[in-house]
């Protein structure tokens, strides 16, 4: 899961000067496996779409599966990814939760 910083934070604690991979932006998110994939909120909602459409069509040239099922295998990848991103959305919302209960505790 992606763990928002703001690009300050990110630069401060990363000691990189970091900006949207795409466009150049100043970035929203950072999301870390073996590389920092750094997006804005721009790129991010137009970019990430297109490339899951495209990684889909390419399994589907890799292990074909017949005409009429392709596209329930396109909606099947998009239902995936939709539970993904009201999971992300929601582990984002409790984490603001707790913040604000933090920041309430210690006043």
């Amino acid at each position: 899961m992606s763990t928002w910083k703001s690009s300050e934070v990110f630069n401060r604690e990363s000691g990189k000067n970091t900006t949207c991979q795409i466009c150049g932006n100043e970035p929203d998110a950072t999301w870390s496996r073996n590389e920092d994939i750094i997006l804005c909120s721009s790129c991010a909602f137009d970019i990430l779409p297109k490339l899951m459409a495209d990684a889909v069509a390419n399994r589907l040239l890799n292990h074909p599966i017949p005409k009429d099922l392709q596209i329930s295998a396109f909606k099947a990848m998009w239902k995936e990814a939709e539970k993904n991103y009201w999971y992300a959305a929601a582990c984002q919302l409790l984490q603001a939760v707790k913040r604000e209960d933090a920041a309430h505790d210690s006043n």
